[in-house]
């Protein structure tokens, strides 16, 4: 299982020995892994590729004697991964509290441009309640904006996902957890009012998906998102899309996605050709977990064109954590399996439009070493590769790795 990165760490470590001072200078491999090693556990969640590098959004959590404190982290590197520079959200670890990110958009998509960011995520108050969180980043990692929008009365505000239209204009999406509640919002690029609010109703409890997907065209704006229900029922999750279009309190979308039978839980969805693709973590009767994949039309009615079970791992549990429209319109698949000898490592595999392996002998490949990896995104970049994004645990440590993996999921 640890093959890949065994095999590229030798490497590294032969040629690392043969640099002097002269030639020692920022590597440039156009497959690489590396570590960065904030000094308090860190959390990985999304990595992108913006402008001439990529842009890595974390959480970071610090056990204080009067509570716990979380800032979000930001961390730059150029296109072969090389550090350079981070910044911290709030600055300081003074009080409990703090912020958590879910999400990160540019704030351009010029390729040539080292572009702002926006990120979405929670303020978490002194009162342990939750108020939505939207921070502007300039290029060079400060902060130019933040913008709350405060929960109902003894609740929390969550934000799951956010998109900028060309426009400039901002579309917000969030969950009340124990309310049985999902948020959108719509609000100006110019000065962040409202143009229009909606909390609607959600069949049960709902955990949701870090995109969010708009369409609009002669004002009919359609907004799209996935995530899962819990079942008051049958206790079970259920994957399930929805959109909602112009001036709906109810989603025009909103049923379960495959087997009701069988407890699935969406962890990311993607746009696929002819439709939207969904992973995550089914969980069979014996309890074993295995991922799914499944692709759904983009009809007026979403149906299945088809569910597909990982069976790569017989008798470990495996689970999609994310997944991306590969560069030549495939889907490419990021997991996490738990192995008895190695713990937790990456995997990543690539399906065909009908859901087929496209990489034989193997299916996949892993990644990881003898301490526990978990992945948490996987995106396509310009060179026609992938960048994998993930938390390593060194023994109680946890750390971030980021993989950049060429068009067939190799180092």
């Amino acid at each position: 299982m640890k093959k890949n990165l065994f095999c590229f760490l030798l490497i590294a470590a032969v040629f690392s020995t043969c640099r002097t001072e002269d030639d020692a200078a920022p590597a440039k491999e156009s497959t690489f892994i590396r570590y960065f090693g904030p000094e308090y556990n860190a959390d990985a969640v999304m990595a992108i590729q913006a402008g001439q590098g990529f842009t890595l959004v974390s959480t970071v959590t610090r056990s204080l004697a009067t509570g716990t404190n979380t800032q979000i982290k930001l961390t730059r590197t150029d296109l072969y991964g090389n550090f350079l520079w981070e910044t911290n959200f709030p600055n300081s670890f003074d009080t409990p509290g703090g912020m958590e990110a879910s999400s990160i958009i540019p704030l351009s998509a010029e390729e040539n441009v080292d572009p702002g960011y926006l990120i979405i995520g929670d303020l978490i108050k002194d009162d342990g309640f939750r108020d939505l969180l939207l921070l502007f980043i300039s290029p060079t990692g400060s902060m130019d904006e933040l913008k709350t929008i405060p929960a109902p009365e003894n609740s929390s505000l969550q934000g799951s996902a956010v998109h900028r239209d060309n426009a400039g204009n901002l579309f917000v999406l969030g969950n009340v957890p124990g309310k049985e509640q999902m948020y959108v919002a719509k609000l100006s690029g110019q000065d962040l009012t409202f143009k229009w609010q909606k909390f609607l109703p959600s069949s049960g409890s709902i955990d949701l998906n870090t995109k969010l997907y708009v369409n609009a065209s002669n004002q009919d704006t359609t907004l799209l998102w996935g995530g899962s229900w819990l079942s008051t029922s049958t206790n079970k999750h259920d994957p399930v899309l929805l959109r909602i279009g112009p001036n709906s309190e109810v989603p025009q979308w909103g049923n379960q996605i495959g087997d009701q039978s069988v407890d699935e839980e969406s962890a990311d969805l993607c746009s696929a050709v002819g439709g939207w693709a969904l992973t995550g973590k089914s969980v069979d009767t014996s309890g074993e977990e295995n991922t799914f994949v499944t692709k759904v039309s983009n009809g007026a009615q979403p149906t299945v064109i088809f569910e597909k079970i990982l069976d790569f791992f017989p008798a470990q549990n495996d689970y999609g954590n994310s997944i991306c429209r590969a560069n030549d319109g495939g889907l490419m698949v990021l997991g996490t399996v738990t192995t008895a000898e190695y713990g937790d490592d990456l995997f990543v595999t690539k399906l065909n439009d009908a859901g087929v392996s496209e990489w034989t002998s193997p299916s996949y490949f892993t990644y990881g070493s003898s301490d526990n990896q978990l992945a948490a995104s996987i995106a396509p970049v310009s060179d026609g590769g992938y960048i994998v994004f993930g938390t390593n645990s060194f023994s109680d440590e946890k750390k971030l790795i980021l993989i950049k993996l060429n068009r067939d999921g190799k180092l």
